[in-house]
């Protein structure tokens, strides 16, 4: 028997103060990033299709990763990133976007303000 865990993603506007792994300064873009689906599934995250000159970060209390990062949902099954999209380089295009990936499947799209 296959079991298949579906995972639901879900990307707002991220309120109030960033968490305090989350890069600082004017140039990046936050949304929160919640994840729901069954207890202690571990859920890879993966952010593709990030121009050159910026950073896609997935920020928790405890740290923040470049790119790529893997979460363990609590036992309610539901966990809450800081994602970012951060210009590292001021010749990198004025926009960014990525491609939010969970698993493998396409979850959410992001693009920069």
């Amino acid at each position: 028997m296959i079991v298949l865990a579906l995972v639901t993603v879900l990307l707002s506007p991220w309120k109030g103060p960033s968490l305090p792994t989350a890069p600082a300064g004017n140039y990046e873009t936050s949304w929160a990033l919640n994840l729901r689906g069954a207890p202690n599934v571990r859920v890879d995250l993966r952010a593709d299709g990030v121009g050159k000159g910026w950073v896609a970060a997935f920020c928790t209390a405890r740290l923040c990763a470049p790119f790529h990062t893997i979460v363990t949902l609590d036992g309610n099954g539901k966990a809450r990133l800081e994602f970012s999209l951060i210009r590292t380089d001021p010749k990198a295009a004025a926009h960014a976007h990525a491609v939010i990936r969970a698993d493998g499947g396409v979850a959410a799209r992001a693009s920069s303000r």
